[in-house]
């Protein structure tokens, strides 16, 4: 029977025991509509995706008969596209109706992909941004306009639709529904991929991306021919365009292709359809740069800072601005790759390639001189991979669960990275045959192609949706040993589970403060009319960090614009003494009083205000109001 057709129920191999019990269940499932002469010749005829789920309740009933295979593969599809939606629906809505910054992007990120699709001119260098997130954005606003809600709503879906291709790449791993839908239900519930879905970042198409990469490495693998891996270069190169870090699992393929083909001349073609694929889709960009810049680029331009990042004497593991860095936030043409850095060291204006090795060099300089602090920076970016907390670099997972409490019921990342670790290095130790090897290796190298720069959650994201199918799998794996008492199998799997589960909640040893975020939503919220909101969020960031000057002056202005000068000065000049970085409280007492006409004092507190920070223009300002 199985070499007829195949395995009866997916989830056996020629080598399996129970076959035997297999085809006689199936023959009891059959035999009340068949003569029993007719039994052992249907045995082979049908194909296998038409044969009936068989259970022992389920055997000889008109439900047993329908839900054949195919029938369920297709319905767990279903049913993980709709469980999907439900929250996405829901945080959608939840943002619309309470998010500041819904109709107006935060972060550098966002703003310069809202701007530069909008019509801002580009400047024209190299691209530093992903070139593939700008298009589609850009192509968003031509069918909607500028409309947030549909970009959100759009990548929502995307996210919706990733959750099925794991579904389905965990079917063709593993060849187990349970596993399959597992796989399915945590990526589509996962809330970290769901909040950078939700927002103007490429992190909510990169999942999407990289499971159409496999599913069609895989289709190749088991169909080879330079047609099936010049579509997987093709995928790659499209991959690549949205983050050029998942070029790493190029080598990676092309060296499965040197051991899966028969003869050198079978590998050389392979291979040269799949490098012919990735040119196809990156020589454009790679042509594009060198015509605005006349600079060869391959893609972006921004690797070399990205690597000084996360490796220079200020660097904490995530994104941190080195020192001598500093930009408008979403300004097209501001320096938000560091060019007068350079300049000034280089005596010239550097283009984009140069630009991005002189950051290369500075990087590679620090690691040399300094090999036990790079050892420390690269177990910390390990730590914050590995970990539950979802490290913020645009947006705070926790406080956009006040906004959204949708957010607060999802899995975070620990339900997924524990388990999803020990199937990575379970499918090295057992006999998993080369195709799941093959995606472990490449989930893994995806994971690990940041550490060398720096981590963030929403770099992450991907990371989490192709760890689905290996965690599936490990618990499904411990479920069915543990119901069968097979605890040699059992125990190994469930103790490096939890020990890995462990590990993804040990603290970390610094972590941004939520206050930033409530900072930013209530500078966004600041309105002439009304300013409630903004007064909730700022007062929050005080609670937060009761000691934070820069958080008091933000809740002093706000007091100040909802016509409560008088409370604002009592509430300042009572802290102001006590305050870190107090010059911007300082400078806000001074505002709150001229406010309430006290022109002397606010003079008093301009001046000190200045003392503490004499490029502070806008004190500056307000003290030459305070002497008229």
């Amino acid at each position: 029977v199985y070499k007829r057709q195949g395995s009866l129920c997916g989830q056996c191999s020629p080598s399996c025991s129970r076959i035997a019990a297999c085809v006689r269940r199936w023959r009891q499932a059959v035999a009340p509509r068949a003569p029993p002469g007719q039994i052992l010749r249907s045995v082979a005829a049908p194909p296998i995706d038409s044969l009936p789920v068989i259970g022992p309740r389920l055997a000889g009933t008109a439900v047993g008969r329908y839900l054949t295979w195919r029938r369920l593969r297709w319905i767990a599809a279903l049913a993980i596209v709709v469980v999907a939606l439900v929250p996405r629906v829901v945080l959608l809505a939840q943002l619309h109706a309470g998010l500041p910054t819904f109709d107006q992007p935060e972060g550098g990120d966002s703003l310069f992909y809202d701007r530069i699709a909008a019509g801002e001119a580009a400047p024209a260098l190299a691209y530093f941004h992903s070139p593939l997130y700008q298009w589609f954005v850009a192509g968003l606003y031509g069918l909607f306009g500028r409309d947030l809600f549909a970009v959100r709503a759009v990548q929502l879906a995307v996210g919706a639709a990733t959750a099925v291709l794991v579904y389905l790449l965990a079917l063709r791993l593993f060849r187990r529904i349970s596993v399959a839908a597992l796989a399915g239900l945590g990526a589509g519930l996962l809330g970290p991929a769901m909040l950078y879905e939700g927002q103007l970042l490429i992190d909510g198409l990169i999942a999407m991306l990289a499971a159409l990469v496999l599913h069609a490495l895989l289709d190749g693998a088991r169909r080879p021919s330079p047609a099936a891996f010049g579509l997987v270069g093709l995928l790659l190169g499209i991959a690549a365009l949205a983050r050029a870090v998942v070029l790493i699992w190029l080598p990676l393929v092309v060296l499965y292709l040197m051991v899966r083909a028969a003869s050198r001349k079978e590998a050389a073609r392979w291979i040269g359809a799949l490098a012919l694929g990735v040119t196809l889709v990156i020589a454009p960009v790679t042509v594009r740069n060198y015509l605005v810049e006349g600079d060869v680029v391959l893609i972006t331009s921004n690797g070399g800072l990205n690597l000084y990042v996360g490796n220079n004497p200020d660097a904490n593991g995530s994104y941190n601005l080195p020192e001598g860095l500093w930009f408008r936030p979403g300004d097209p043409l501001d320096d938000f790759a560091g060019r007068k850095a350079a300049a000034q060291a280089l005596g010239h204006v550097p283009s984009s390639s140069e630009l991005s090795r002189w950051w290369s060099g500075k990087a590679w300089s620090f690691m040399s001189a300094n090999p036990g602090a790079t050892i420390a920076l690269g177990k910390e970016k390990l730590r914050i991979l590995i970990n539950d907390y979802e490290y913020p670099q645009l947006y705070n997972y926790e406080v956009y669960a006040e906004v959204a409490p949708v957010l607060a019921r999802l899995p975070p990342a620990g339900f997924v990275v524990g388990p999803g670790l020990v199937g990575l290095v379970a499918m090295w130790l057992g006999r998993h045959g080369r195709r799941r090897r093959l995606v472990a290796a490449l989930a893994a190298a995806y994971g690990l192609a940041f550490v060398p720069f720096f981590v963030t959650g929403r770099y992450r994201a991907a990371w989490l949706a192709l760890l689905c199918p290996f965690a599936a799998w490990v618990v499904v794996t411990t479920v069915r040993a543990l119901q069968r008492r097979d605890f040699r199998r059992a125990a190994p799997l469930g103790a490096a589970t939890l020990a890995a589960i462990a590990l993804s909640y040990v603290p970390l040893r610094a972590t941004p403060s939520r206050a930033n975020q409530h900072m930013e939503f209530a500078r966004a919220s600041l309105r002439p009319e009304d300013s409630s909101a903004a007064l909730q969020w700022a007062k929050r960031a005080t609670e937060i960090e009761p000691r934070r000057g820069d958080a008091w002056a933000l809740y002093g202005k706000t007091l100040r614009l909802a016509d409560r000068p008088a409370v604002a000065v009592l509430l300042l000049s009572n802290r102001v003494d006590r305050l870190c970085h107090a010059a911007s409280a300082q400078r806000e007492l001074g505002a709150g009083y001229l406010a309430i006409e006290r022109p002397r004092l606010a003079a008093a507190d301009l001046q000190r205000a200045i003392s503490l920070a004499p490029s502070d223009s806008e004190a500056w300002l307000l003290l030459g109001q305070s002497l008229e």
